[in-house]
């Protein structure tokens, strides 16, 4: 019977998700290249943008990703230009010729896997330390540009999953259209702009507080999730009453 209230209660807390959006937010100028899937705290001012890594959640099963290919515009290319070390690997626009260069753009898609993989056993401790601080964010999409070969297997893709193949370091794993695999490290591209999502908190049967949902920063948490798990404490004090 507890078995059977506790799936209830996640797919309650699944159900009322749905209409929140995900990743919806990009940033500019972080200095460092952070994945999918990488959880910090995240800060801004008027002239940059932080990321600064608090961990890597265990991931037991691969992430589904989604994948968009996209045109280079001047502000995204200025934004990649900024992250390249050599001259030569700097990309440009020819208007003339009307020729773009072209990046991809993945995103978390499984947001159910992620929510039980942050709620597994394996990542107690990095859950606890997301809930002391209501400012933490998760990665949930960026914008990477590929050499030509490493983006034509991305092309020739027909499913392509963030896996955790070593430890605190996530890889691509694309099953391609053949049904082959093939393994693609994010540090073979070079990553310029990032979405990050929040987090809603709830308690499960035995009022333990669990991560029920995401949502965009700055945004309300749907149903009766909050966005700080400290309050989930005090409305126990208040029921008790």
């Amino acid at each position: 019977m507890k078995n059977y209230l506790l799936l209830l209660f996640i797919i309650l807390l699944v159900v009322s998700c749905k209409t929140v959006s995900f990743g919806g937010d990009s940033f500019t100028d972080l200095s460092s290249q952070p994945f999918p899937g990488m959880i910090g705290a995240y800060s801004e001012n008027l002239t940059s943008s932080n990321f600064k890594e608090a961990g890597v959640p265990h991931l037991e099963e691969k992430i589904r990703l989604t994948v968009k290919k996209g045109n280079f515009t001047r502000s995204s290319l200025r934004k990649f230009n900024k992250k390249v070390l050599s001259k030569d690997q700097k990309l440009e626009i020819i208007d003339s010729l009307d020729l773009r260069p072209q990046y991809h753009k993945f995103e978390i898609s499984d947001k159910i896997g992620l929510i039980d993989a942050l709620n597994s056993p394996a990542n107690t401790s990095l859950r606890n330390y997301l809930g002391t601080n209501d400012k933490n964010v998760i990665l949930t999409s960026t914008n990477i540009y590929f050499p030509d070969e490493i983006a034509q297997a991305i092309d020739n893709f027909s499913e392509i999953y963030l896996v955790n193949n070593r430890k605190s370091s996530y890889s691509l794993e694309l099953l391609k259209k053949d049904k082959s695999r093939e393994i693609i490290e994010f540090s073979d591209g070079v990553s310029f702009e990032y979405g990050f999502s929040a987090f809603c908190w709830a308690e499960n049967n035995r009022r333990q507080p669990l991560i029920a949902a995401f949502r965009e920063r700055n945004s309300s948490c749907p149903g009766n999730t909050v966005k700080d798990p400290k309050k989930l404490k005090k409305d126990d004090v208040f029921d008790k009453m």
